[in-house]
């Protein structure tokens, strides 16, 4: 198996890689194969040509599929889809609904099957809806359109097979979802309708679509298309459809170099081994990884690992996925963005969220129908899921999980677990931190400002300020039609862009180091009245221009915003010190920490301890006081735009209390009743504070 990997999946050997129910990573294979591809110029496969490679392996993954799934074309037919979720609303859109009243679905589905059920409705108002958690054969409707999983993505719970048969034998259909890292067998059991995930089980982007042949009269012809017509003349719209329902369905040009690819990641699935050998193997893992994890305690013996599961022995023939939260020593949940973080410096891949499974996440987390409906509601998240809160006051929305493909190895598990260990067990390598006392006085050795939030800025020796902070500093922000912020993680080219304000008028932006610059007014400048909603709630949004330079630049279309005082932050004001840089990392550019202060004169990590009585900056009293906690913005190198793990790795391995990882601190200054002319800060202030 090492070797296996080794030669097919080298890149697992750097990165701890736990989301095969997410996708199967690209293996070796795929890449020689796409280099051959590539240097042989394949064909769009409606082109005439007396060879077609393109057709004959498409043809042959149609017939390896049915082969692997223990099944034949006699059985089925195969369509090509663009992912399972448009297979899924292919089936729902193309069904003739004639003779099915209802349709019931497992409370354990994706959100892209229980969505089917507002399709449904639309094409027939009168449709029954049912949302069921269990199939029993009392329970069962003739005329029915039934829709359950292979597995459950949320914490791969096995649903029985033989439900198949128990609903066919009551006159009903059923939409078999088997989008899984591991391959259903359709020998015995043989539902009507299947979907599934090429890029989940081979590494290639795509679904497929299995129908079968005794149902093909149930589905109405789709609209005409590139690559399903025997003729059609636009002068009287007269056409012929082929007969081919795989053709119907599937319309234009399939994406077929992704096609050819998921053949070569099948191939080598098998070269590994056959499904039962996977399946034991994948048994194997599940087993260490739940006792491992599962014995992992406080020094205090409460347990760190809650596991949304039932019992390990009920659960082995289960598929290999894990929903779990992390506790601290009080029996609190870990926030999941401190958990995030610190398995990101360590190059671990871990899911977090409702894995788009809100029945088995919100049942399974004790969440009522009437309460997930008002926090969803009142969610002010910009088009994000309410699951990325991790948390609405003390309570969980969502969980993190690991899941297994067969290139995973034992020894994955051990680093994992270790990691878990050394920053989770106790608080993890800063555990002392509530216990810290502040070090002052330090004196203020540099000040920078950065107008825009997330990007670089600029030096100066004094600054006026306000209650939200140095003057021109993070009052502008980039953002999406969504609204959401723009910072490096998300777009590297970011982190090469610097802002600076000329003679007090004009903002100035320079993307990496003067290869293409844009200057705007601060005040007076034309707007973007066509800005979504979304952007417009923040401030006033820059014109088109602005956006087009970013578009070119940061290779993102962005929204420049200023913003009103009332999205101005809380804490206005973060420091670093000399000390605790240097004791890390010497070299590093301090200006990737984006901080406003440069402090010196008290030991490393002294600025982690408890606030003291009096503070002041300057002539300044300190008004707010707590952390500074990194995340992973600092992590992206400008110029270079990619990613540099070490600095922050070496941080969060050293200074994280629960994965969360201080880094200086924020702060605030009392200014309200003074007039902002007189509101200065310099270098050579001196921070101090008595002892309580």
């Amino acid at each position: 198996m090492e070797e296996f990997r080794k030669n097919q999946f080298p890149q697992l050997d750097d990165k701890l890689y736990f989301d095969f129910a997410g996708a199967m990573p690209i293996c070796k294979a795929q890449v020689d194969r796409y280099n051959f591809l590539m240097k042989d110029c394949i064909q769009n496969p409606h082109s005439a040509s007396q060879i077609s490679r393109t057709s004959n392996e498409t043809a042959r993954l149609r017939n390896e599929l049915l082969k692997h799934f223990n099944t034949s074309p006699d059985e089925y037919i195969v369509a090509f889809s663009h992912n399972t979720t448009t297979g899924a609303q292919t089936i729902a859109s193309l069904l003739n609904l004639d003779n099915i009243s209802s349709f019931h679905y497992l409370f354990d589905n994706h959100n892209s099957i229980i969505g089917l059920a507002t399709l449904l409705k639309g094409r027939k108002p009168e449709i029954e809806i049912k949302c069921i958690k269990n199939i029993e054969n009392d329970s069962i409707n003739s005329n029915a359109l039934f829709a359950f999983p292979m597995n459950s993505n949320f914490n791969g719970k096995k649903y029985p097979l033989e439900w198949i048969e128990l609903i066919q034998n009551h006159g009903s259909f059923v939409l078999f979802d088997a989008a899984s890292t591991c391959s259903p067998d359709l020998s015995k059991f043989k539902p009507d309708f299947v979907v599934l995930s090429l890029l989940k089980l081979f590494g290639a982007h795509g679904g497929a679509i299995l129908i079968r042949r005794d149902r093909i009269h149930l589905f109405n012809d789709p609209c005409p298309a590139g690559g399903n017509l025997l003729y059609l003349c636009s002068r009287n719209d007269k056409f012929r459809m082929m007969p081919s329902l795989s053709k119907k369905l599937e319309g234009g040009t399939l994406a077929y170099t992704d096609l050819m690819l998921a053949l070569t990641g099948l191939k080598t699935r098998r070269e590994f081994g056959n499904e039962s050998f996977i399946q034991n193997h994948l048994k194997n893992l599940s087993k260490i990884f739940y006792e491992k994890m599962g014995s992992l305690k406080h020094s205090n013996g409460k347990n760190i690992v809650v596991f949304y599961r039932n019992s390990h022995e009920n659960e082995m023939n289960d598929y290999p996925i894990f929903s779990f939260n992390l506790l601290k020593n009080d029996g609190s949940i870990i926030n999941h963005h401190e958990i995030l973080f610190s398995l990101a410096t360590n190059n671990v891949d871990i899911r977090a969220g409702s894995h788009c499974n809100p029945g088995a996440t919100f049942t399974n987390l004790n969440w009522k129908e009437e309460e997930v409906v008002a926090f969803g509601e009142d969610s002010n998240q910009n088009n994000k899921c309410v699951s990325s809160l991790c948390l609405i006051g003390d309570r969980p929305v969502a969980t993190l999980r690991v899941s297994f493909g067969y290139p995973s190895l034992e020894k994955d598990i051990e680093k994992f677990v270790d990691i878990i260990k050394r920053f989770f067990v106790d608080g993890g390598p800063n555990k002392d931190i509530l216990n810290k006392e502040l070090v002052l006085p330090m004196t203020l050795k540099r000040i920078l400002v950065s107008p825009i939030i997330g990007c670089r800025g600029y030096e100066v020796t004094e600054s006026h300020f306000d209650r939200y902070g140095l003057e021109f500093d993070r009052r502008w922000k980039l953002v999406d039609d969504d609204g959401n912020l723009i910072s490096t993680p998300q777009c590297f080219g970011v982190a090469s862009l610097v802002a600076k304000i000329l003679d007090g008028k004009d903002l100035l932006l320079d993307y990496n180091n003067g290869q293409a610059t844009i200057t705007v007014p601060i005040a007076n400048f034309t707007e973007n009245k066509n800005a979504p909603a979304n952007v417009k709630k923040y401030g006033t949004v820059y014109s088109s221009e602005v956006s087009m330079f970013l578009n070119e630049t940061i290779g993102r279309y962005a929204y420049l915003v200023k913003l009103s005082q009332n999205q101005l932050g809380k804490f206005p004001f973060s420091g670093v010190t000399e000390e605790s840089c240097n004791s890390l990392f010497p070299q590093f550019d301090v200006e990737r920490w984006h901080a406003n202060f440069v402090f010196s004169g008290a030991p490393a990590f002294s600025e982690e301890g408890r606030r003291l009585k009096n503070m002041s900056l300057g002539n300044w009293n300190i008004s707010l006081w707590r952390w500074r906690v990194v995340c992973m913005t600092s992590s992206v190198i400008p110029g270079f735009e990619e990613v540099g793990r070490e600095e922050v790795r070496k941080l969060a391995e050293t200074r994280s209390f629960y994965g969360m990882t201080p880094f200086g601190m924020l702060f605030g200054l009392n200014c309200d009743e003074t007039p902002f002319e007189k509101c200065v800060l310099k270098v050579g202030d001196t921070l101090k504070g008595e002892l309580a």
